[in-house]
């Protein structure tokens, strides 16, 4: 804890690279450092507590951040997130199962509720997203386009990981419209999950929840899957998206195009 007026740059500076060190995106660095200029500012003027901030001159311009990198993540390394987060995080298995087995938005997850979820007919209806909003917090939204309103249908191993996490609670006395809920009852926000996936950066392996979308999609794909499905799955508008943005080029897929070429010749 240091005093306002014991602030220089250089601890500025150095709390930026502790978070950077710890895996916290560019995005909430950038968040970080803007609070850190207003408040500073402010304090100049008009508060005038401090003559001068030292938060003026902060840049996260020399971090190295890819962003573009890809990430392609395989099933073997999923089962691993899953055993993971069972030991670290045990009701937050299920938010990385259904995405990993629906193929849904990290906000989409985070919003699902259990009236929207159809047990007889196997089906989860996607109508809303959990997002964060400044001097409301976390709350329930519209989706943003025509296209992400859709219903997923789902086997038999997401309903038995459903209904074994729906007896969890019941257990636990958690009673929350929320599917992935948390100890209290409020529903799992973004911000919980970054915590899970900084912690299995550190201790796992990389790892990005959007590239469990990918790795969904891709999965479909290779086996055989129609594109126009996956597309109306994922929630996408073309099925463009789906083929150059989350179905990655893996040598399963390259092999299947050889063995095709090689039943024709």
């Amino acid at each position: 804890m240091y005093k306002l007026n014991t602030l220089t740059t250089s601890i500025l500076h150095n709390f930026l690279i502790t978070l950077y060190k710890e895996g916290y995106s560019k995005n909430y660095l950038d968040m970080i450092m803007t609070i850190l200029k207003t408040s500073l500012k402010y304090a100049v003027y008009p508060l005038e507590y401090i003559q001068s901030s030292p938060a003026q001159y902060l840049d996260i311009k020399r971090f190295k951040y890819n962003e573009s990198e890809d990430l392609i993540l395989t099933k073997d390394d999923m089962y691993e997130v899953f055993k993971f987060v069972r030991e670290f995080k045990p009701l937050a298995e299920i938010f990385y199962k259904i995405l990993y087995m629906t193929g849904m938005r990290l906000s989409e997850v985070c919003g699902l509720t259990w009236d929207n979820i159809d047990f007889n007919n196997r089906i989860i209806k996607v109508r809303q997203q959990m997002q964060f909003q400044t001097g409301k917090g976390n709350v329930l939204v519209a989706l943003k386009t025509k296209s992400s309103k859709r219903d997923i249908s789902f086997g038999d191993t997401l309903y038995n990981e459903l209904i074994l996490h729906k007896n969890k609670l019941e257990s636990l006395s958690i009673y929350s419209e929320f599917v992935c809920a948390k100890e209290n009852g409020n529903a799992m926000y973004k911000s919980d999950v970054e915590k899970i996936n900084r912690a299995i950066n550190n201790n796992l392996m990389r790892f990005k929840t959007h590239s469990v979308r990918k790795l969904h999609a891709t999965m479909l794909i290779e086996g055989g899957a129609d594109i126009k499905d996956v597309s109306a799955r994922l929630g996408h508008s073309s099925t463009k998206i789906s083929y150059d943005i989350y179905v990655k080029n893996t040598k399963l897929l390259k092999d299947k195009t050889v063995r095709i070429f090689e039943s024709i010749l």
